[in-house]
């Protein structure tokens, strides 16, 4: 699930596609931001949709071997890790560590999302 949201909101920039995960309960925990709930994190993913990170040279990627998934039963799952965002003729990564509390909901998981505050290396 979180390659899809980072597909759509990311690479086809495609802000209906991502916010079709986000049930409307959804939060938002972010390091620097703040707490988002419901339309204000459909309207936070709709700004990175709308300037199109991919069409800027920005890739993000999962770090090898730092997804941790953890299943939780009668609910959905956990999962931890970090993200990297690389942008074309910019020398440093930005690396993020993300924790998603995923549930299911009618077969199909949504997730409010918490994401810990990134760094520069």
């Amino acid at each position: 699930m979180d390659g899809m949201l980072f597909d759509a909101s990311s690479v086809s920039c495609d802000a209906d596609e991502a916010n079709a995960i986000f049930p409307d309960d959804v939060e938002f925990h972010h390091g620097t931001d703040g707490l988002s709930v419901g339309g204000q994190v459909r309207k936070n993913t709709r700004r990175p949709a709308a300037s199109c990170p991919a069409d800027r040279g920005i890739t993000h990627t999962v770090v090898p071997g730092t997804l941790r998934t953890c299943p939780i039963q009668d609910y959905g799952a956990m999962q931890a890790g970090k993200h990297r965002f690389d942008e074309r003729g910019v020398a440093a990564s930005t690396l993020a560590q993300f924790v998603s509390v995923w549930h299911l909901h009618d077969g199909m998981a949504s997730r409010p999302c918490f994401r810990l505050r990134p760094s520069r290396h």
